[in-house]
């Protein structure tokens, strides 16, 4: 069992070159030379309606949003072959101290599909002096003496 715990740089998106050198592409260009991925979760800091249906960007202002995502999205589902926990009309994991920011999901879970799909909890009051919420997750395993866990 592998856990990738991940931190995508917010200047990522900002321009070609950044995003070119930040981690989504980075895993992209090396998933093939890693282990079986089991979880992967952490702040991607990418924006997508599939984690976020409240996420109204406006894609064609700054496409890098919309980019990273289709990226994310494209390297866990169809290169490492996970499933994404979040859902889409979660709460919020993340809450910036400027109050004209709104709030939205740049932290994601990804989970092997041999796994049961559990719950996730968000908790926003245990974040302490940290804008984003504390995650947690339940994982259903089936086992029985001819059958190991996945």
């Amino acid at each position: 069992m592998h856990f990738l715990n991940v931190y995508n740089k917010p200047a990522g998106f900002a321009n070609l070159e950044l995003y070119a050198s930040s981690i989504i592409p980075y895993l992209a260009d090396h998933a093939d030379r890693m282990p079986h991925i089991t979880f992967m979760c952490g702040d991607f800091n990418a924006r997508h309606r599939m984690w976020d249906k409240r996420n109204h960007m406006d894609e064609t202002s700054n496409p890098r949003h919309k980019e990273m995502g289709d990226d994310l999205i494209s390297l866990a589902l169809s290169e490492m072959g996970l499933s994404l926990v979040n859902k889409s009309d979660g709460p919020p994991t993340w809450r910036s101290t400027d109050s004209t920011k709104r709030p939205g999901v740049l932290d994601l879970v990804w989970m092997d599909a041999a796994y049961r799909n559990g719950d996730l909890t968000v908790d926003m009051g245990s974040r302490g002096g940290s804008d984003h919420a504390v995650i947690s997750w339940t994982v259903g395993v089936e086992a029985s003496p001819d059958c190991p866990p996945p």
